[in-house]
């Protein structure tokens, strides 16, 4: 009953109600179509990042990340590739040879990160090849010695174009500079100015060759997964599977067909039993404990160390991605709380002058008998219910709005260059979840709440005889 008197309330007043609830959605519109915008390209430049530069999962040599080293290798890329291929989690795995180079075109010398990559591998795991349009060359299509496709903002410094020829100057793997001449077989461009000023790919048997790897040896496993939100388990089951070492952060012991002395065997028991030395203080401890005598088995068993496997997720491979992805929520909650909170004062004062209109009528209903908790009530449901329709109101025109600009995009062109050099499209197509819509629903009735207090403790505050009286 009170629930219809509220209701009924509200549209006493159609004009100010309707101005309220109008208010509320506009406000409403404009806080939550901004969270979707930010979501949106915080979202794209995710999936960029995974994408064109990191991927879903990597693994490295446990002492690659450090330095780079170009030393530091997965001995058994393609017997890692193969098994990791197998988990239902993997669209895809590629290997790659990263190393830092100088290139140079005539036009003064560059400092550039080349990734080897097998092409076929490359295309299943990286949308690289889509950033290359028609006129610009292809992913390593064409037929040619050493071809190498290169950024836009590279091509811009080096003042190159299709088929133009480019200098690398790298280190071997034995420490020995070297060089090669590549000749340009596609340019890219992606949102990404840096990336592509940074970035360069070749072919992985070029650069293996270049660099003096064996076969199998690799920097980089690049896994791509079928679902983002799948990433953090398959990581865990390759850390698992792969990195639990012997020792931790360097090696597994292979010792079955050496052989050792009774004590050099003890000593290494021990070491196993423990699990809590790197690879270098494990080298330290073998000089420690072996005498030199046996320098021979000291050697041998240095040799028999697999060196071990690093997992990281795009997450820590992108640190201010993973930071700035953690405060998606806060980011909706500010946008929306700070327009609530300025509508509920609106709110505050046209439920006032509701109170204040109806003095006479609110005396005569108490002074008949309705109690107080009654009143309250009413005036509480009436705020809560004038709140909620203008909520309501407002959620489905942010609905319609972030799924027609969603399908659709913005397009940001007066801010691309500004907007691609920290990384981001100036396409943005807006997105919110559900759960996000549900949260604002929360809000809204909280601020509908907080907002009838007040006036709701107003009203009962009234002295029945004397509000009768009033005119």
């Amino acid at each position: 009953m009170i629930l219809n008197i509220a209701w009924k309330n509200i549209w006493r007043s159609k004009l100010r109600s309707s101005v309220v609830i109008f208010a509320i959605a506009i406000g409403l519109l404009a806080g939550v179509f901004s969270s979707a915008l930010m979501i949106g390209m915080l979202m794209q430049r995710v999936d960029t990042a995974i994408s064109n530069e990191v991927s879903s999962l990597q693994l490295h040599n446990a002492d690659f990340m450090e330095n780079n080293e170009v030393t530091k290798t997965i001995s058994n890329s393609n017997a890692l590739i193969s098994e990791i291929s197998k988990d239902p989690d993997v669209r895809a795995v590629s290997k790659r040879i990263t190393v830092e180079s100088m290139v140079n075109s005539g036009h003064g010398p560059l400092g550039v990160m080349i990734k080897g990559v097998v092409p076929e591998n490359e295309k299943r795991v990286s949308k690289i090849y889509k950033y290359i349009a028609d006129s610009s060359g292809s992913f390593f299509n064409s037929k040619g010695r050493n071809p190498i496709v290169i950024g836009s903002k590279l091509a811009e410094k080096l003042k190159v174009h299709l088929r133009s020829k480019i200098q690398i100057d790298i280190v071997t793997k034995q420490g020995l500079p070297t060089s090669a001449i590549f000749r340009v077989a596609g340019i890219f461009k992606t949102d990404n100015s840096m990336f592509d000023e940074m970035t360069a790919f070749v072919k992985f048997d070029d650069l293996q060759e270049l660099i003096e790897f064996d076969e199998d040896e690799s920097h980089e496993i690049a896994i791509l997964t079928k679902n983002i939100m799948l990433t953090d388990s398959l990581q865990q089951r390759i850390m698992n599977k792969y990195t639990n070492y012997i020792i931790n952060d360097g090696a597994i012991l292979r010792t079955e067909n050496l052989s050792l002395k009774p004590y050099i065997l003890s000593f290494l028991k021990s070491i196993k039993s423990s699990k809590s030395y790197n690879y270098k203080s494990f080298v330290g401890l073998l000089d420690k404990n072996i005498k030199e005598d046996d320098e021979d088995s000291k050697q041998e068993i240095l040799k028999s160390c697999e060196t071990g496997l690093n997992a990281m997720s795009w997450k820590k491979l992108t640190p201010d991605l993973e930071l700035t992805t953690q405060y998606m929520d806060l980011m909706l909650f500010i946008y929306v709380g700070i327009i609530l909170l300025a509508l509920g004062f609106g709110i505050v004062n046209t439920m006032l002058m509701v109170v204040l209109e109806r003095t006479k009528e609110l005396g005569m209903l108490m002074a008949i008998g309705m109690n107080r908790s009654r009143v309250y009530s009413m005036v509480m449901l009436e705020t809560v219910l004038l709140s909620l329709v203008g909520g309501i109101v407002g959620l489905l025109l942010s609905y319609i709005a972030v799924t027609y600009f969603g399908n659709k995009g913005i397009n940001l062109g007066d801010f691309g260059e500004g907007l691609n050099s920290i990384g981001y499209s100036s396409l943005v197509f807006p997105a919110l979840d559900f759960a996000s819509y549900v949260k604002v629903v929360i809000m809204v009735i909280f601020t509908g709440i907080f907002a009838a207090l007040y006036p709701a403790w107003k009203a009962i505050s009234l002295n029945p005889s004397e509000a009768i009286r009033t005119e």
